[in-house]
């Protein structure tokens, strides 16, 4: 998740990214990356590397209308949800006629923001499936396509993604994670894996190779299962 503040008034960028931390501690997910900026052209430049998913936007900036930000952010990308920010009621029928996800007055109702930023979360989980991986410390969300494989080795269960370089440590047993991931094109080619088909590159007599260059056992008695599981995968 990605979120944007866009206000000339430092201290609404402070408040919004404040509650928007303590609304994630609160419900123990880990805190998104939020990104803040002042004057509208800086964000506007930030376009061209950075991708929201949720975007806060004072309409009334001092160096353009954030009626027209919003704009930008929405072309490039369709999916983000922004909420408009301001004072100025008497833009509310053009905020929405951009399609603009909400529209919270100054000052800032914190129970309604809340109640906005919970409804807004739905809306991105709905089309962003993520299934919730529980560590130690925290729960992390993992789209399952990001997911490469899963391992249980002496106990230990092992979630290696696409993001992560080391494997997220997690406390749900295997069989828990196949139940999450059953429906996301995932095969069991060990009695110790769970390896999802997008990433398999070879299927060998006792191993099969990852298009991430990674080399995992399989089970000789399995062999003949996945290869049909995944043909029948490739021909979807």
């Amino acid at each position: 998740m990605k979120f944007v503040i866009c206000d000339d008034e430092s201290i609404y960028l402070k408040k919004i990214e404040k509650l928007i931390i303590n609304y994630f501690k609160q419900y123990q997910h880990e805190v998104p990356k939020i990104f803040k900026f002042t004057n509208g052209q800086e964000l506007k430049d930030s376009l061209k590397e950075n991708c929201y998913d949720f975007a806060y936007i004072d309409i009334e900036l001092l160096d353009m209308n954030g009626l027209d930000l919003a704009k930008e952010i929405m072309d490039s990308n369709s999916k983000t949800l922004v909420t408009f920010i301001t004072s100025h009621n008497q833009y509310v029928s053009k905020a929405f006629t951009l399609q603009a996800f909400q529209y919270i007055n100054k000052p800032i109702d914190v129970e309604l923001f809340e109640k906005e930023l919970k409804r807004a979360i739905n809306i991105y989980k709905h089309f962003n499936i993520t299934i919730p991986i529980k560590t130690k410390e925290k729960y992390v969300y993992c789209n399952p396509k990001e997911i490469i494989y899963v391992e249980s080795y002496y106990r230990k269960v092992n979630v290696m993604t696409v993001e992560n370089t080391a494997p997220i440590r997690t406390t749900n047993s295997l069989k828990s994670l196949m139940e999450l991931l059953n429906d996301y094109n995932f095969i069991q080619t060990h009695q110790s894996y769970y390896v999802n088909m997008f990433y398999i590159k070879e299927i060998g007599k006792n191993y099969i190779n990852l298009k991430t260059k990674k080399s995992l056992p399989m089970s000789p008695k399995k062999r003949n299962y996945v290869l049909s599981q995944f043909n029948i995968y490739l021909n979807k």
